[in-house]
Formats: structure tokens, C-alpha cells, sequence
């Protein structure tokens, strides 16, 4: 069972992009205290490589960053989750459930890390915001767009659920947009 599993739709129409300003703030590694190994690498490599820009939201389980790779350019979410809030059991779940998932409407985990007091999860970035928010913006979805996204809603959670996965919190505000455009 998962509560929070990221599910990426493809938007249908446009609204407007969010801007962020980099800062210089950035997230510190404690290699010796690595609780969590990525499948490909330690990022303890690469932690002084990416800029904090803003925060995209924050719930019960912990928070998501929009981060830039200092060379790259290349713009991700990093999900933060306090080890104090959470079991150790239940972050390495989450971990390991997005690990066995790849579809195009799940969100897909790059990398992980953690230090002290929390684990980081370097994510594929949805630009787009929420269905909850989209909707509270255009007043109402039309019927065609309402048939796309429920077509990728469903198809997402059939391929979770053929793996044994159960998403225990489907709702707007849990449901991504993969970009702003039409």
C-alpha cells in the first residue's frame, strides 16, 4: 500500500509558468551516515552539484524542492522526508516501490540520498502543478480533457496495481501535471 505515489498527467490546455529565482542554498551530505544507496551511484558525489530554487509544496510526508544541477541546467523535484517524522521502514517502501516503476504517468525517482535527519529523493519535475489547483483555475475541465486525464489516471494505477502496488490516496491534489502547455 502507498499513500502518496507521484502520478504524472499530460495537460490538455495552458496557464502560467511559475518562476523561480536560484538560490544558493544547498543540501548537505553525510557520506558516513548513508542509510539509503541509490541503485547507480552514491550522490554524495554529486550533492554540492545542484541549487535549492523554491518549494513546490509541502504535506504530511514531508516536502518537494525545485532543484537545478549547477552544470546541467537540468531542473528537478528533490523530496525531502524528516527521519524523525517517518519509520525507516516506510521511507525505504517508497523508495523501493518507485524504484520498480516506470511509466510514463508515474513520476520516476533518479536518485537518492540522505543525511542526519533526512533522505532525499531527486525526482523527475511535473511543471504543470496539480489537477486540484488546474481545476480551481479553469473553473472546470472540458469533457475531452477530463476523458485524457482519466484515461492516464486509470492506466497509471492498473500498472501499479498488475505490480502489487496500491495507491491509498487518489485525489486531485495528489495527481501532477506534466507541463502547462496544450
Amino acid at each position: 500500500l502507498h499513500d502518496a505515489l507521484p502520478i504524472c498527467c499530460a495537460p490538455t490546455s495552458s496557464s502560467a509558468t511559475p518562476v523561480a529565482t536560484e538560490s544558493q542554498a544547498s543540501f548537505l551530505w553525510a557520506p558516513e551516515l548513508v542509510l539509503v544507496q541509490t541503485w547507480h551511484r552514491q550522490l554524495t558525489d554529486t550533492y554540492g552539484d545542484f541549487n535549492m530554487l523554491d518549494m513546490l509544496g509541502e504535506g504530511r510526508f514531508g516536502a518537494v524542492f525545485r532543484v537545478r544541477h549547477k552544470t546541467s541546467g537540468k531542473i528537478s523535484a528533490c523530496k525531502v522526508l524528516s527521519k524523525k517524522e517517518h519509520l525507516h521502514s516506510t521511507m525505504r517502501n517508497e523508495i523501493d516501490v518507485l524504484r520498480r516503476l516506470d511509466h510514463p504517468n508515474i513520476v520516476r525517482l533518479h536518485e537518492t540520498n540522505e543525511d542526519e535527519s533526512a533522505v532525499y529523493m531527486l525526482m523527475e519535475i511535473c511543471h504543470g502543478g496539480d489537477l486540484h489547483s488546474r481545476i480551481s483555475a479553469e473553473g472546470r475541465l472540458t469533457e475531452f480533457t477530463s476523458k485524457v486525464f482519466t484515461d492516464q489516471i486509470l492506466e497509471a494505477l492498473a500498472y501499479c496495481h498488475a505490480r502489487g502496488v496500491v495507491h491509498r490516496d487518489v485525489k486531485p491534489a495528489n495527481l501532477l501535471l506534466e507541463s502547462d502547455n496544450p
